[in-house]
């Protein structure tokens, strides 16, 4: 399953639905054999091939409030998260809420990008709907 993270200047709660609604929108497009949109600028940076990067420090065009704090950067983990306050760069097969980062994880797995034939981490700014949009894919 492709899984895209997609945040916009929004509450919380319609953030997460709306991660919810396109994976979901995005795994019924791929069970179909359509294509997942790509939309403009998402795919602009990447990390390199690697097992367990991260990015340095990326810039938002907006500051979502995120459980009461407000946030203008975010890392991209190659693990199949972003987090807010610092990277992660390693992978714990624990639950969240063990985890000592601000974070967001749609896909919570040790991924290894190295090896022939896997793709890289792609994240970029991008317009969602009218409005300044961050996603990773």
């Amino acid at each position: 399953m492709l899984t895209r993270v997609i945040l916009l200047p929004l509450a919380l709660a319609a953030v997460l639905l709306l991660v919810l609604a396109f994976s979901l929108a995005s795994e019924r497009q791929a069970e179909a054999g359509g294509a997942v949109e790509n939309l403009s600028g998402c795919a602009a940076s990447s990390l390199p091939a690697n097992d367990d990067g991260s990015s340095s420090a990326v810039p938002l065009a907006f500051s979502p409030n995120f459980f009461g704090t407000t946030y203008n950067q975010i890392y991209v983990n190659n693990n199949g998260n972003v987090t807010f306050d610092s990277p992660l760069s390693q992978f714990t097969a624990d639950s969240l809420l063990s985890v000592s980062r601000v974070i967001i994880a749609t896909f919570w797995a040790d991924v290894d990008t190295t090896g022939s034939g896997s793709n890289v981490v792609t994240y970029g700014a991008t317009q969602f709907s009218g409005r300044p949009a961050f996603c990773v894919n």
